[in-house]
């Protein structure tokens, strides 16, 4: 047998080897994961990008009922909210920016504080914002760790705290 004999490969192994390479690319294609589409948002647009000092978990569809001195009128639409900071100290370090992010975002924007919707206290705040017929409401939600005393007991940090936006638009 001479060296290019050797060298040439057997018609039958090039049968083998095309087969094999034309299993491998089918069982590639059939295996090769797709990756999932991002979902598509739904919050007002004007609210990405989301706050970046925090994980935001999935949006999640809501319906905030809202009293007025004229009446009552529902909003529909979408809210998010943040993974727990948990065992936090300082509140406003965490708040401050992210309230600051939204109010500087909303009113460049051409949004407006609806005082009817604010609210605050010790364990969580809000604020809304208004055009039109939307509204959007950016707020937080604090849990604290020492108020064991009972309800009215003084309350303090170490606490967990959860940042939340919601938009929509009034449906009468």
């Amino acid at each position: 047998m001479t060296r290019d004999e050797r060298m040439r490969p057997k018609p039958e192994h090039l049968l083998w080897t095309i087969g094999l390479a034309v299993i491998a690319v089918s069982l590639a294609f059939v295996l090769k994961p797709v990756p999932a589409s991002a979902p598509e948002p739904h919050l007002n647009p004007v609210l990405y990008p989301l706050y970046s000092g925090v994980t935001w978990e999935p949006e999640t569809p809501a319906t905030e009922i809202w009293r007025t001195t004229t009446g009552t009128f529902n909003i529909a639409g979408y809210g998010i909210t943040s993974a727990a900071a948990k065992g936090i100290t300082d509140i406003a370090a965490l708040t401050t920016p992210f309230e600051n992010y939204y109010r500087q975002k909303l009113t460049a924007a051409g949004w407006t504080v609806s005082i009817q919707m604010e609210a605050g206290g010790p364990m969580g705040s809000q604020t809304g914002y208004s055009k039109g017929a939307d509204y959007i409401v950016i707020g937080y939600h604090t849990v604290f760790h020492s108020n064991v005393a009972g309800p009215n007991s003084p309350v303090a940090c170490p606490c967990d705290t959860t940042l939340s936006l919601f938009s929509g638009s009034e449906t009468r």
